[in-house]
């Protein structure tokens, strides 16, 4: 059995195979890419479920196959994400009202004050 036996670990795993399999990289140019940056001792066994899928993983590989980590989740977890936003302010910050809440417009950007 996985150590990712969760349905949603394991779709996110197949769309991960699956976008591997449409960048046109074989697994060992992945591999090496991977390791070149410090990572990717652990490719097969993550694209396999021998080993925990965990967000490093994600992070690594969306990252070398030039994609984004929202459009992964979003291939993986369809129900998760709306086609459209909850709210109509939302398309404009990009982010969910309550996000936009939590650090507020007076403060500015969440991400900006910890570059």
């Amino acid at each position: 059995m996985s150590p990712d036996s969760r349905p949603d670990v394991e779709r996110v795993r197949t769309v991960l195979r699956h976008l591997i399999d449409l960048s046109g990289l074989s697994r060992h140019k992945l591999q090496k890419r991977l390791r070149d940056d410090g990572n990717g001792a652990y490719l097969a066994g993550v694209l396999n479920g021998r080993l925990q899928l965990k967000l490093r993983h994600v992070l690594d590989l969306v990252r070398v196959l030039d994609l984004q980590p929202l459009e992964l989740f979003r291939l993986g977890l369809p129900r998760t994400f709306r086609a459209e936003p909850a709210h109509p302010e939302a398309q404009h910050s990009g982010f969910s009202p309550r996000v936009r809440l939590a650090h507020g417009p007076a403060r500015g950007s969440f991400f900006q004050a910890r570059r």
